[in-house]
């Protein structure tokens, strides 16, 4: 280090200043820092090196917060608002990229007028006449097994209903028919609930739950039954004391095996007729709308990273500032108290 520079940095105050350079994109040029070197000398006359090496760095703090500290507590401010905001657009973005990703880009749309532009229409609807034979025992089965289900499930709520002997029962005949329609209209009404998925990959899975369940169903209710009911082989005491419990986990198990079966089977019927009568698709009308959204928080968070990197930047040059200080100005007191060099700093 040269004489010269030294004597440069302290004359009357000693300065020390930061600027971009025409290669940066920095345009902020801060003010100077001034230091007073007849405090640093007054320092160094203590005696005790640390000591004043405290003292030095107190003044250089002062400075420091006198000349920089609304700039510093405006930038701070700034950098953990435009934090929070990121995290906030970040977090938002994340749920509407899961969304995206869960959004089919094709969905069914309603039919054309299948087979009126001839053989090679590919939207042709296939009578059940020319369906696999598979299919057409199976949706078979399946409309006796509906038919079934419901024509008992109506026959055991009516005769359970007129059995109980209830007022109201009696005075409305037509009260127990009416009652018993909810059981078979159920199983309809719970495969219909698969209808709000747009995928079809959900509405197979929808399908296969309600199979599941229509089976676990039926496996708690065969021996209820088997409890309640003993067949030829069990003896029958009319005073025995009924137990409440076993029969009302027998009825709800009967409705339940009921409505689940029934649901299922409505749920294999319309897979095979879906099968046989394609629709077309369109693109998914929801991911427009998502696609904007997606658009507009990745550039709320281009806006936000963007401020939050240039305060958190401008923090940095300005501690800088205030850390280059510090360190000069303990390097010139150890200078001065060691007086090695003798002609340093100060």
């Amino acid at each position: 280090m040269t004489d010269q520079t030294p004597k440069r940095w302290f004359e009357g105050n000693w300065v020390q200043s930061s600027s971009g350079s025409e290669n940066d994109n920095r345009t902020d040029v801060f003010a100077p820092l001034a230091i007073d070197t007849s405090l640093i000398r007054a320092a160094c006359e203590t005696g005790d090196l640390e000591t004043a090496i405290q003292l030095a760095t107190a003044h250089v703090d002062a400075e420091f917060a006198m000349t920089y500290g609304d700039l510093v507590t405006e930038l701070e401010t700034e950098a953990a608002l435009a934090q929070s905001f990121l995290s906030f657009d970040t977090e938002a973005l994340a749920e509407i990229n899961s969304d995206l990703a869960r959004q089919p880009p094709m969905i069914p749309a309603p039919m054309t007028n299948g087979g009126t532009r001839g053989p090679g229409d590919p939207n042709t609807e296939v009578p059940p006449k020319h369906w696999q034979l598979r299919d057409k025992i199976g949706v078979a089965g399946a409309g006796l097994g509906i038919a079934g289900l419901s024509v008992a499930s109506y026959v055991v709520f009516q005769t359970t209903f007129e059995a109980s002997a209830l007022p109201i029962i009696d005075d409305n005949p037509h009260l127990a028919g009416a009652l018993a329609v909810i059981a078979p209209a159920g199983g309809y009404a719970v495969k219909l609930i698969g209808n709000v998925f747009t995928d079809p990959a959900n509405r197979d899975q929808y399908r296969k739950g309600l199979a599941i369940g229509g089976g676990v169903a039926l496996v708690a209710y065969i021996p209820m039954f088997g409890a309640l009911f003993e067949g030829l082989s069990g003896v029958f005491d009319a005073f025995a004391e009924p137990n409440h419990l076993l029969g009302w986990g027998f009825n709800v198990s009967h409705v339940v095996c009921e409505i689940l079966i029934s649901a299922s089977l409505w749920g294999y019927a319309d897979a095979v007729m879906r099968k046989y009568a394609p629709s077309e698709e369109v693109e998914n009308p929801g991911i427009a709308p998502r696609a904007r959204t997606k658009d507009a928080r990745t550039a709320d968070i281009e806006i936000s990273s963007a401020r939050h990197g240039r305060a958190s930047g401008q923090l940095t040059r300005l501690y800088g500032i205030r850390d280059s200080a510090r360190t000069l100005v303990e390097t010139a007191i150890r200078q001065k108290m060691n007086e090695q060099p003798r002609d340093g700093l100060l």
